[in-house]
This record gives C-alpha cells, structure tokens and sequence, in this order.
C-alpha cells in the first residue's frame, strides 16, 4: 500500500465538504421560504374557514331572532284585528312604530303581511306598493308545509336576503303570513371585524336582470357597475374598490387546489378564498370572496429570512474553518494507522482463511458420519431382511419386522442429514412422508384397501427430536396397519402434526375397529405401546393421549422442543 502526502487528504475531503454547506445553505433557503408560505397557507385556511363558518353561523342566529319576534308579533291582537278587517291604512299606522324599532335594534328592513292568496297585503317599507302575488321559494315552502320557512332569497334588484316566511294562524285559521327579512350584505361588517378580513359579496349576472339591478342601485343611493367585474356584480364589500387579480381568479377559484390565491389591493397583500352563496332553493347565486391581508406577516417573515440566512452563512464559515483543522490532525493520525490496519488486516484474513477450513472439514467429517451410520444401519436392516426369509414362525417374524422398521425409521434420519442442504435439522413433513412410504411398502400394504392421509406442517426440527419422533411413529404406524382393519376391512390412516401454542402435536388416527373396552396402555405387555410411552415421557417430555371408540383409535402426543438443541 503506497503512501499517502498527508496534503491530499484535504483537497478530496474539504472541497465535498464546501459543496455539501453550499447544498444545505440552499436547502436551508428554500425550507424557509416553503415554511413560510405554507404558515400563510395555513393562516389564511383557518381564516377563510372561519369566515365560512361565521356566516353559516350568523344566518342561523340571525333566522332564530326573526322567529322568536314573529312568534311574539302574531299574538299581537291589534295586529290580527286590523289584518282581519283589511285596514291598511290603521294597519299600517299601528304597526310603523313596531318596523321601526325592530329596523333600529335587529336589522330588519323587509316586513310584509300577505294574505292566504299569496297577495301582498302591506309592505312596510313601501306601502304604495300592494296586491302583488309573492312568488318566494321560503314562501312557497311555508304555504306547502304549515311551517314558519327560511332562507336567502335573491330580490328582484339584486339584493340579498335573510327572509323568515311564518303562517299566520288565529283561532286554527288560516288567516294570511307575517314575512320579516334583512339584508344579508349588514353581515359583513360582523365578520369583517370579529375575525379581521375582508369582504365581497358577489353575485352572478346570470341571475339578474341589468336594468331592474341598475334600478335597484338608484333606489338604494349606491353607484354600482354592472361592469366591474365579469359575469359578476357587488352586492356588498368592506373595501372601496376591486383588489387586483381578483377577475382572473373568480372563474377558476373553485377549480383552485383548496380554493385559495393571491390578490393585491392599496399596496397591501391578501390571501383570499371563495366560498359559494347559495339561496333557499339551494342553487348557487354567487360568491361571498374572504381576504385576509398577509402584509406585515410577509414583510416579518422576508427579515427572518434574511436573518436565518446570515446566520447559515456564519455558522457554515465556522464549521468549514473547524472541519479543516480537524481534518489536518486527523490525517496525520490516519498515515500512522495505516500500515497498523495493513497488518492486522492481513493477520484476520490468515485467521478467516483458517477457520473456513475447519469449517469445511467438520462438514465433511459429520456428512461422511452419517453417511456410515446410515450405511451401517442399512446393513442391519438388510440382514434383518435375509433373515426373515429363513424364519417360519409368523410371531417371530413380526418382531424382526417391528425391529427391522425402528431401524429403517433411525437410518432414514441420516439419510435425510447426509443430503447437502443441512446437517443439523430436518424438515419434519419430508420426513414423515417417506417414512410412512416405506413403512406401507415394508408390509406391503394395498393402497387401495388401507388409504394414507397426512395433514403436516412444515417445520425445521433438529436430530434429538425426529428421532424419537420417527420411532414412536413406526410404532403407531405399524399398529395401526396390523390391527385397525382386520379381515382385509378397508379404512384409512391420518397422520397429522401441528404446532399447537409453544408446542407441536403428533397425532395417528384411523377409522378401523378401534381398541378394546376399558383398555389402559401402561398395563399393556407391548412391547411397541411401552416404547411409544417411554419416548413421549423420557425424551420429548411430553404426555400421550389415547381416544378409541368404534369409529377408530387416535393417538396424540403433546411435547415441546427443548431449549438449547440445534436448529436451522
């Protein structure tokens, strides 16, 4: 390993290290300006849905106080007695002192009684103008359902209003309707000054006619234009004029991503938001524009901005001096260690490359382990094998058959960890499946008259549990085949096992004829049952349980594999 100038550490490290502040001065920046914008976004939500739901709130306040008076003024006896006998004129005298003082305490500037034909009997604010049929929707509602109706209707000139429709009932009779109403644009000096916006209430010029609107203004002392802005027309503000920007975005305001955009007015900067105005019929007439001047937050936050920014700045410079000293001592340090590293370095590889032939030969020596266990047990099962066919005694030949197959079952786990995938655990489903093959071929079993069923999952066991594992199914296996279907009775066999909470089941099951009455296993002289039991108590450290009725005998065997053993 050549060495290294200790000068040149500096260049390759300090020059990612200028280009990284320069990064992170940038990232700073537009973090910043994102935060900002996003605090005004934020801000400027919070306001527009506070004026939403400021109106919405105003109109039913504003709706339950024109109730409560309605309620009051139609008991008024004068009242119904002067409607009753149709005298507009003492009708008119006596109620002016009542408009007048609910005009000058709640708003209210339209009071109608209307007769049960729907025909104006008495406007109060315009008394020369009676028996005109009203065609109201709020009135509509109130004539078909007997119930006081409200909403905002939009007025022949062009104005917007609050109307309470109430049936006027004496006596269980219908006698006419009481209307009070006040103009929805007196709300917005209301939220203009609790939360600190501005206001517009725009209508569509769809839904007017240019002169009647035009002469609505001259009889309200206003100087409207119905040309200021396009396809809409003021019906109420709280500024002098039209903040620019504003006719671009009227069109696409509700198209906008949350609805909101920029506007500019008198050298000051709004955040605005459209929200809908709809009428009792429930379409939608126009919009009511919420602005809220973002001004002195802006130019606040433009200071912070350029305050962070020279903070950044400084504080870059110092930590790009602080890097580069460190640097120069670090690199001294890292031209010492080297050749140190070098060396431990190749004594570790020395090591590794020793330990990995260790590793090799254990591997092979245990594979070639097993593989003379399995031979020699092969063997034994082979000479077994001969042997029984010199042995005439059918008893006799059970037992060398029994003792033939423990052994079959024992090899068979060699065989499984000599195969190259592992030598430490055995996958269990594999396990059992060819075992139970063999064991059916080594009585040779008809298929067709005894059927095998497993239902196993698959888990990675290590050699202390298959082993008796595999004995104790041998065991039931081979009993099952040789006493549940007897007189060549068909039937099947289910091998099944499961982990169960921490634990497994291994369970022998069949439909044959099942065990004998009141039979107890532990006082049984069988050689093959006394295994089974020793090897669930004394290896697995398990329990057996044992259910026989007529419909077949079942085994399981409940066990845990203990701590510390093996596995992959």
């Amino acid at each position: 390993m050549p060495e290294t100038i200790p000068e040149k550490i500096k260049k390759p490290i300090l020059i990612p290290v200028a280009f990284a502040i320069i990064v992170f001065l940038g990232a700073s920046l537009v973090l910043i300006s994102w935060l900002q914008q996003r605090q005004i976004r934020e801000g400027a939500k919070a306001y527009i849905q506070s004026t939403r739901t400021l109106y919405e709130g105003t109109l039913r306040e504003e709706t339950k106080v024109i109730k409560v008076l309605l309620g009051f003024y139609k008991n008024d006896p004068r009242l119904i007695e002067l409607f009753a006998n149709r005298d507009r004129a003492a009708l008119f005298d006596y109620a002016n002192p009542i408009f007048e003082e609910i005009k000058q305490k709640y708003g209210i500037n339209h009071f109608y009684f209307i007769d049960p034909q729907r025909r104006c009997f008495l406007r109060m604010f315009n008394p020369e103008r009676y028996g005109d049929v009203i065609n109201r929707f709020t009135l509509d509602e109130a004539v078909k359902s007997g119930e006081p109706h409200s909403g905002v209707e939009l007025g022949t000139f062009g104005t917007l209003s609050l109307r309470v429709d109430y049936p006027w009932i004496v006596d269980g009779k219908l006698i006419g309707y009481l209307e009070l109403g006040k103009e929805v644009d007196g709300f917005m000096p209301t939220l203009s000054n609790i939360l600190g916006v501005e206001v517009l209430m725009l209508v569509e010029t769809s839904c007017l006619d240019r002169g009647k609107w035009e002469e609505g203004q001259r009889l309200m002392g206003r100087k409207g234009d119905w040309n200021e802005l396009p396809n809409h027309v003021v019906v109420g503000r709280t500024l002098a004029g039209i903040p620019k920007g504003l006719a671009d975005n009227l069109n696409i305001g509700h198209e906008r991503e949350e609805g909101f955009f920029g506007l500019t007015y008198d050298g000051r900067h709004f955040r605005a938001g459209i929200t809908p105005l709809f009428v009792a019929s429930g379409e939608e007439a126009g919009v009511i524009v919420a602005m809220k001047d973002f001004s002195d937050a802006e130019h606040s936050m433009q200071m912070l901005t350029g305050l962070l920014v020279s903070l950044v700045v400084v504080m870059s410079g110092f930590v790009f001096v602080f890097i580069y000293g460190v640097i120069s001592r670090v690199e001294l340090r890292l031209h010492r260690s080297r050749e140190a590293l070098r060396y431990e370095i190749m004594e570790r590889r020395k090591a590794e490359k020793q330990i990995l032939t260790a590793l090799n030969e254990k591997q092979v020596l245990l594979k070639e382990i097993h593989h003379r266990v399995k031979n020699n047990m092969q063997i034994v099962c082979s000479l077994f094998r001969l042997q029984l066919g010199k042995i005439k005694d059918p008893r006799a030949a059970g037992i060398l058959r029994d003792s033939q197959n423990r052994i079959s079952a024992m090899a068979l786990i060699h065989k499984t960890l000599y195969q190259p995938k592992d030598q430490s655990s055995i996958y269990f489903e594999e396990y059992i499946k060819e075992l139970a093959s063999s064991i059916f071929d080594s009585y040779e079993v008809d298929s067709e008259r005894i059927v095998l069923k497993t239902d196993l999952e698959s888990v990675a066991m290590d050699i202390d549990t298959v082993t008796p594992c595999g004995l104790i199914l041998n065991e039931l296996l081979t009993n099952a085949i040789k006493y549940a279907f007897p007189q060549g009775r068909k039937g099947e066999i289910l091998i099944s096992f499961k982990r169960k909470d921490d634990g497994f089941v291994l369970g022998v099951s069949d439909n044959g004829v099942g065990l004998p009455t009141g039979m107890d296993i532990r006082e049984l002289n069988s050689l093959g049952l006394q295994l089974v039991m020793n090897l669930t108590e004394k290896q697995l450290w398990g329990r057996l349980e044992v259910s026989s009725d007529s419909g077949g005998a079942s085994f399981r065997i409940f066990f845990r594999e203990q701590p510390g053993k093996s596995k992959v």
